[in-house]
């Protein structure tokens, strides 16, 4: 899947929840055009190295609502969210992997909800996955059986649930990654969106 010439593959996900449909530059040429709230790009591949990444509303021009460096390693895989409000909009980025042990399946939590607290991710009755997870932290990827199960978004530390995500199907040979987006308890609603991988 990755080429051998030092590339990376990058894709974005606009994870902000009061920013417009958006335009993204990478070096001063358009990549992708009209991404809306909770939409993800395909991968595009890239060589290694320094970006400048603008983030313009789209089909404007004038000033970019974000304007950023991201450094990319050769062969990895990376996700881009551009995140938080969007009068604190920041690009937060995670290094994905496809790779998961036969016949099981992977996930990893990645909290994008820009005015919800720490977080703990449990199986409703049952055990915690991720603890005291705060915002723009992507977890690392834990491995396990396949299964269909509902999921509990937690203030951390507590039994507060904020999000109860249910029938969360895990396949096996899949990775997952779980986002929570949005406000809680304003516009849009804090949801979960799964991510592969």
């Amino acid at each position: 899947m990755m080429g051998m010439n030092g590339e990376a593959k990058v894709r974005v996900l606009h994870a902000s929840p009061d920013a417009p449909a958006v335009d993204v530059y990478v070096n001063g040429q358009q990549i992708l055009e009209g991404l809306t709230y909770k939409q993800q790009s395909e991968y595009l591949s890239v060589a290694a190295g320094q970006y400048q990444i603008d983030i313009y509303p789209e089909g404007e021009m004038g000033q970019p609502v974000l304007s950023q460096m991201v450094e990319v390693e050769p062969a990895k895989m990376y996700t881009v969210a551009a995140a938080g409000t969007l009068d604190d909009l920041q690009l937060l980025a995670a290094v994905d992997s496809d790779s998961v042990s036969s016949g099981k399946a992977k996930v990893r939590f990645w909290h994008l909800s820009p005015n919800a607290p720490a977080v703990d991710i449990a199986v409703k009755g049952g055990d915690v996955l991720f603890r005291n997870v705060p915002f723009g932290k992507a977890t690392r990827y834990i491995t396990l059986s396949p299964t269909t199960a509902d999921l509990e978004v937690r203030v951390a530390g507590t039994n507060q649930v904020a999000l109860t995500v249910e029938d969360a199907t895990l396949n096996p040979n899949q990775g997952y990654t779980a986002v929570a987006v949005g406000l809680v308890g304003e516009e849009p609603p804090l949801e979960a969106i799964f991510l592969k991988p």
